[in-house]
């Protein structure tokens, strides 16, 4: 199965997010974001590398899945750019990280995912527990409950996590 996981970019009328993924407070930056290279942002744009999108990446690919990581917000991709990338890679699944600041945004970019591209989507990180009960209405929507790196990589007879290392491509 070929699945992307994102880190989506996310934006509002005056701030935007410089960091979400594995983070339960990103970091929001004031101002529209500057669609500038990264390189003369450097004073003020920090990107997370997005661990837990990486472990999972990993995991998936050790179960036989083609996986990749776009990390829209380190790339500092335009909501375009972000559909442009997944439309290329055509996944059979698209999996994306959320937090709290993003959660409606994100549920629109899964839902344009679906809708327009037939994709499976799944949506994952620390506000899954929170919006849990909303999340099971929405029909077109596949959700993983709690941590999701534990939940697509099961322990070993003992209850040990071994983890591989973070999967790590062209995108983070």
């Amino acid at each position: 199965m070929k699945i992307i996981l994102i880190n989506p970019p996310v934006y509002g009328e005056n701030w935007h997010i410089t960091s979400c993924s594995g983070g339960r407070w990103p970091s929001i930056s004031p101002g529209p974001i500057a669609k500038k290279p990264l390189e003369t942002q450097k004073d003020y744009y920090y990107a997370v590398f997005p661990f837990p999108l990486a472990f999972t990446s990993a995991i998936l690919k050790e179960q036989g899945n083609k996986t990749k990581v776009l990390d829209c917000i380190a790339l500092n991709l335009s909501y375009k750019e972000m559909y442009e990338r997944i439309k290329e890679f055509n996944p059979d699944k698209v999996i994306l990280e959320s937090c709290a600041v993003s959660f409606e945004q994100d549920l629109k970019i899964l839902e344009n995912l679906h809708d327009f591209y037939n994709y499976k989507v799944c949506i994952v990180g620390s506000i899954v527990r929170a919006k849990l009960s909303e999340i099971k209405q929405l029909k077109w929507l596949e959700c993983v409950e709690g941590n999701y790196i534990s939940s697509f990589h099961k322990t070993d007879e003992g209850g040990e996590h071994s983890l591989p290392a973070p999967d790590r491509d062209d995108s983070v």
